[in-house]
């Protein structure tokens, strides 16, 4: 197997914010400007009722102070994982920039008003989607999900599709963050950010 070599930048306690999600922000746009793609393709580990651990790759679509969010089926996987323990991480990973950014929190159901302004910004396909997909169901074949898309497609075929009432957004609301820049010989930088009463405690973490 191919081994990568880190090390083409470097991460120092005075390289940082002293708040996390300014700090989030900076490497967002530094990630925007280096053109990284999918930008927004992070990793979401969840629980489930067995205590056993679960992930998968989700969008992340915006974040501020109040958490980062995704959009999913509430009867998924991980909707059903997340409505029985909250407890979740989101992982950043932009290999082009040497980057990892880890974020441990609780999860929580956006408002219904978020939901639906965020469906209608959706492509229409990913609308009628939404409809056609019992999301984590088992299923005969592809040619069944054709088949609920396309009776979607006719059911709305002159119309606004609303959103789902089973279809919404999650927020982590985050109580750490973590840094990681790549460096040589896997001497890895890493800053963690940890709450405390007046904003947050920053230290650095053995790679």
């Amino acid at each position: 197997m191919s081994r990568i070599e880190y090390g083409h930048q470097s991460l120092s306690r005075q390289d940082l914010s002293e708040d996390p999600i300014e700090q989030l922000k900076r490497w967002w746009t530094d990630a925007e400007e280096k053109d990284i793609r999918p930008i927004d393709a992070v990793f979401l580990a969840t629980v489930d009722a067995n205590n056993h651990a679960d992930g998968r790759i989700v969008l992340l679509k915006h974040f501020d102070y109040k958490g980062l969010v995704f959009f999913t089926n509430y009867e998924s996987t991980k909707s059903r994982e997340l409505l029985n323990n909250k407890s979740a991480c989101i992982t950043i990973f932009w290999p082009a920039l040497e980057r990892q950014i880890r974020i441990r929190g609780m999860a929580e159901k956006t408002s219904r008003d978020e939901s639906l302004a965020y469906f209608k910004t959706r492509p229409r396909g990913a609308q009628l989607a939404a409809w056609a997909s019992k999301q984590s169901r088992s299923i005969e074949s592809r040619a069944v999900l054709l088949e609920a898309y396309a009776e979607m497609e006719q059911r709305f075929s002159d119309q606004e599709i609303p959103c789902p009432k089973n279809w919404g957004g999650f927020r982590l609301k985050p109580n750490s963050f973590e840094f990681w820049q790549g460096r040589h010989h896997r001497l890895h930088d890493r800053f963690l950010y940890s709450p405390v009463k007046e904003g947050w405690s920053i230290e650095r973490l053995a790679p």
